[in-house]
């Protein structure tokens, strides 16, 4: 039956063919069930179509605004952009003209207290030579009436004083008001050494320390040192009247110097401090604490790695000390030590005063002649570099003279 009705399908089928391909029309069925859905598909699809519609352009709306907004502000943050650069132009502008303008006063300032230093350098040595001439010219009639050119002398010379003490003050007022603490220390010093040379010891005495108060201060601990190793040297001038408290203080001085230098990481001025206040200790008698400290000296010039004459001038003093207490044979080999040095340094004057204390500190003939004997050779090589020198600087001074006659000539 199925055969059957496989056969019916097949024989409707062609008769369909058959009219259509005769220009007929056909007929088709279809059912009722499937339009309702298709309709009802469609209207739904409308339906999602039309949610879709409205919520997509609410969604570009709502875009398209906050894109307008964006702009905005894009175009705000430029403006105010525009605005800070040209203020920062501005300013880097009025900065260039301050910096120059900085630039320029420090290159005043810094010649005025080059001339101001170069000044009163000059009225310090014109007011110590006038002081002297008038100490020179009074010195030998102590008991005699004083003469006039004498009481004129002394009238210049004070004058001369209170001008030049007037001058320090108004340079360390100025330092002041421009901020120079360098120029002031410097302005102090040269007060303090100008009143200690004319006798107001005690004027001089504060003049320092306000100086070295004033450099520490500012952390300038190469002045502080500079001022406290001068303070130093001229209070050992008074070691022969009062020696003792002359000493002592004296040493405190270089003791703060080293503390200066140490700040500072000045090697050779701790260096040199140290030997000064082994020089205290040597005039105290205090023989130990000397060498001690000139130990200490050399061992920073061991550091330095480096010969010199400071380091040679340390030896030399360790040897005096030793050879004081009896210790010879520790002198003998810092004087050989000593030699040495002095050989590197070509100082060959030096060496053979080396070589003649040997000499004198031996005790074995034949060891005292040969140190004599070394010793004339030493001086011989001096004579010799000394005529070497003599000849090295005739013929500079022959080139320089034909130079300046060759460019006289060309002149002409």
């Amino acid at each position: 039956m199925t055969d059957t009705k496989t056969q019916l399908d097949s024989d409707a089928l062609q008769d369909l063919r058959t009219q259509l391909s005769d220009g007929g029309h056909a007929i088709i069925i279809v059912d009722a069930g499937l339009m309702k859905f298709a309709k009802f598909a469609a209207c739904l699809l409308g339906l999602f179509a039309l949610i879709g519609v409205i919520f997509f352009g609410f969604d570009v709306k709502k875009a398209a605004g906050e894109v307008a907004t964006a702009n905005k502000q894009i175009s705000e943050a430029q403006r105010k952009l525009d605005q800070t650069r040209d203020v920062v132009s501005r300013e880097k502008d009025a900065l260039d003209g301050l910096m120059t303008e900085a630039g320029e006063m420090l290159r005043r300032l810094e010649q005025q207290e080059a001339r101001a230093t170069q000044i009163a350098d000059q009225s310090l040595e014109q007011t110590m030579s006038t002081f002297a001439d008038y100490v020179r010219s009074t010195a030998p009639s102590v008991g005699d009436a004083v003469s006039e050119e004498d009481t004129a002398s002394k009238v210049e010379a004070e004058k001369l004083k209170t001008a030049l003490g007037n001058f320090y003050n108004s340079n360390i007022e100025f330092a002041k008001a421009v901020n120079l603490p360098a120029v002031e220390v410097g302005m102090l010093g040269r007060h303090a050494l100008l009143e200690w040379e004319i006798g107001n010891v005690s004027t001089a005495e504060d003049k320092f320390e306000a100086a070295i108060r004033l450099a520490l201060a500012h952390q300038r601990y190469d002045l502080a040192a500079e001022i406290q190793m001068r303070y130093a040297d001229l209070i050992k001038k008074s070691f022969f009247t009062d020696r003792s408290p002359a000493t002592v203080k004296a040493r405190r001085r270089y003791e703060d110097a080293i503390d200066s230098f140490k700040e500072t990481g000045n090697l050779k001025g701790t260096a040199l401090a140290l030997d000064s206040v082994a020089q205290t200790y040597q005039l105290d008698l205090d023989f130990d604490r000397a060498l001690k400290t000139l130990a200490e000296a050399r061992a920073i010039h061991r550091q330095l790695k480096e010969v010199s004459y400071d380091e040679l001038t340390v030896i030399n003093r360790m040897a005096d000390i030793e050879e004081e207490v009896g210790r010879i044979s520790t002198a003998k080999r810092l004087i050989t030590e000593s030699i040495s040095i002095a050989e590197d340094l070509d100082d060959f004057d030096f060496a053979a005063n080396g070589y003649l204390r040997l000499a004198r500190l031996t005790n074995q003939p034949s060891n005292r002649t040969t140190m004599l004997c070394l010793a004339w050779e030493s001086l011989q090589q001096q004579d010799s570099r000394s005529a070497r020198q003599v000849e090295r600087f005739r013929k500079k001074a022959q080139r320089m003279q034909e130079d300046f006659t060759t460019s006289k000539c060309e002149a002409l």
